[in-house]
């Protein structure tokens, strides 16, 4: 008998570690510890309301602007389009005030990225205070293909809002995760919110191909967007506060498979 309870807490401790450990993957940090990512330094964060990656490469000139949210936090992982991820190269972060004419500090990020995109470069300063959750809209993306789920990676999500016509697209990594906190292009704002009822409801189209299949699927989401997003950028809860849409695991089924 006194085996068996050593076992059985043994095998407790197993779960717990395991539950843990799922609660710690890099995918699901609190923006994203994914890309270039972190905070504002803590001597500039009062002021400071957008922050702009630049590339270093002469050769290969690219940047954009992100806003940052009540707690200074960022970070860069899609391309400016969101159809692909943010390059790995030598870049220039900068914080900027309200209006974009004043820079606070600027710091060089080597950013490599691995293959598979799950991988990120934190700037000098880590998250501030980060919610155990993360923010914006996130989730995982399966291919169902002779009944076995399959992560999707490199697939196109685009968001589809119900009450206005502004759509976002992003892209899958290799764990088939994808999170849409912020608006493509140079927008320099989140995730659209209705402006006059302070809340979406949005629903996802899935496009790409997997081991041979073609998918494209229009998929519903049982939940609102409805962050808190006053006109006062400096508080703390500003798109940090009811700012998470996690919508799980969506698994889709192929429109047709080569040789079928």
């Amino acid at each position: 008998m006194k085996n068996n309870n050593v076992q059985m807490i043994q095998r407790l401790l197993v779960l717990v570690i395991s539950i843990f450990s799922l609660g710690l993957s890099t995918s699901y940090a609190q923006i994203g510890d994914l890309g270039i990512y972190g905070s504002v330094p803590e001597d500039y964060r009062a002021n400071t309301r957008y922050v702009k990656v630049e590339s270093n490469d002469t050769d290969y000139n690219y940047g954009y602007t992100l806003p940052v949210n009540g707690l200074k936090n960022f970070n860069f992982y899609y391309s400016s389009s969101g159809y692909g991820f943010l390059p790995g190269q030598h870049y220039t972060v900068s914080y900027w005030n309200d209006s974009l004419t004043t820079m606070y500090a600027s710091e060089i990020v080597n950013y490599i990225p691995n293959s598979g995109h799950t991988n990120g470069t934190q700037v000098s300063t880590a998250f501030n205070s980060p919610p155990s959750t993360p923010r914006g809209m996130h989730g995982r993306v399966y291919g169902r293909i002779g009944g076995v789920n399959y992560p999707f990676p490199n697939a196109r999500v685009s968001t589809v809002p119900s009450l206005q016509n502004v759509t976002l697209d992003v892209t899958t990594n290799d764990d088939g995760y994808f999170y849409a906190y912020y608006q493509n292009g140079n927008a320099k704002q989140f995730l659209p919110v209705h402006p006059t009822i302070l809340v979406e409801i949005y629903r996802v189209v899935i496009t790409g191909t997997l081991n041979g299949c073609g998918f494209g699927s229009l998929v519903p989401l049982d939940a609102e967007w409805a962050p808190y997003n006053s006109i006062y950028p400096n508080l703390s809860s500003y798109f940090v506060t009811d700012a998470e849409l996690d919508v799980g695991d969506i698994v889709i089924t192929p429109n047709g498979c080569s040789g079928d």
